[in-house]
């Protein structure tokens, strides 16, 4: 059994989140910047779950489209 849970220990997890960055839709209803907050608390926990966990925000624009990717 304890080499069952070593292995899901060491089994990466990528966890992808696509941000929509249009500053008129935004500019309504909620702050870009409170929702890119949410978003990094999430991305943490996510992180600090396991260490082979990873994380890639993109944020899409109808123009543009920007990523990161963290380890």
């Amino acid at each position: 059994m304890v080499s069952s849970e070593r292995g899901r220990e060491d089994e990466l997890s990528l966890l992808v989140a696509v941000v929509d960055a249009n500053p008129i839709w935004w500019g309504q209803k909620f702050t870009l910047s409170k929702c890119l907050d949410a978003v990094m608390v999430m991305g943490n926990s996510h992180l600090f779950m396991n260490r082979s966990n990873r994380l890639a925000v993109i944020a899409s624009h109808t123009q543009e489209r920007y990523g990161n990717f963290y380890e």
